[in-house]
């Protein structure tokens, strides 16, 4: 079984004032939001639709086009059952929320009510069809995706490799070593937002103390200053996060 978020009243409440319906019982294994997430923002996705937008307003042609994307891939069912990311910190780490929309129609405006902004991630009940709205510059992005039939669920970041990255970190490892390890996995792809990401999830290093020291780097993760002056950086950051 995957892991579902259990809403809070307070959460429950907010989305059923937008026609949202928590739903009861157990979902197959399906992928993990984290793994939605990284399908629906990497470097190569491209959108289905960008719809361009004024601050404060949702674009009604997001809603349109966002459910139209949603029926052509299936997402959910007759019973309007599906699963459901809301943005916010930690978000991803709490599981899906699997809801019933009793309405049918405007979803991403009906989000924006609650949360601020028509930003989600919606699949499939069997883990197999993504449809995302994603917020860029000047515009929205509609973006789906398929996860093949055999993709492998076991989300080896969260069960591997971020237990490994806290162990590392708290046992006073070198720069060197830290970023030789996550080489060495497979799950890193060498991009310094990526990197950020780890630090936050795995070594529990908030976004805003690790950019200081990964303005050290360049995008490809690849050192600017001598290694000397990286390797004090992260000590430093380190020595922080103890005493801190």
């Amino acid at each position: 079984m995957t892991t579902q978020a259990v809403p809070s009243e307070e959460l429950r409440q907010s989305i059923a004032a937008i026609g949202l319906l928590a739903c009861a019982g157990e979902t197959a294994s399906v992928p993990s939001p984290r793994q939605a997430m990284q399908a629906v923002n990497g470097g190569e996705v491209k959108p289905k639709h960008a719809v361009p937008y004024r601050s404060g307003e949702v674009p009604g042609d997001l809603d349109t086009l966002w459910h139209a994307e949603a029926d052509t891939a299936s997402l959910y069912p007759d019973t309007g059952e599906f699963l459901l990311v809301l943005p916010g910190s930690g978000s991803s780490r709490a599981g899906w929320l699997c809801v019933r929309d009793t309405v049918g129609e405007r979803l991403p405006s009906r989000i924006a009510t609650i949360t601020n902004r028509p930003e989600f991630i919606a699949m499939s009940l069997d883990g197999r069809q993504v449809c995302a709205t994603s917020p860029e510059e000047y515009e929205y992005w509609i973006i789906t995706h398929r996860f093949p039939d055999d993709f492998e669920t076991v989300d080896r970041k969260q069960s591997v490799v971020y237990p490994e990255v806290r162990r590392l970190i708290e046992s006073g490892t070198t720069w060197d070593n830290l970023l030789s390890y996550l080489k060495s996995t497979g799950e890193f792809k060498g991009h310094k937002i990526e990197l950020m990401g780890i630090l936050r999830e795995g070594g529990g290093i908030p976004i805003p103390v690790s950019r200081e020291l990964l303005s050290l780097l360049d995008q490809q993760c690849t050192p600017i200053v001598p290694a000397e002056e990286l390797e004090a950086k992260w000590r430093q950051l380190l020595s922080d996060r103890q005493h801190g």
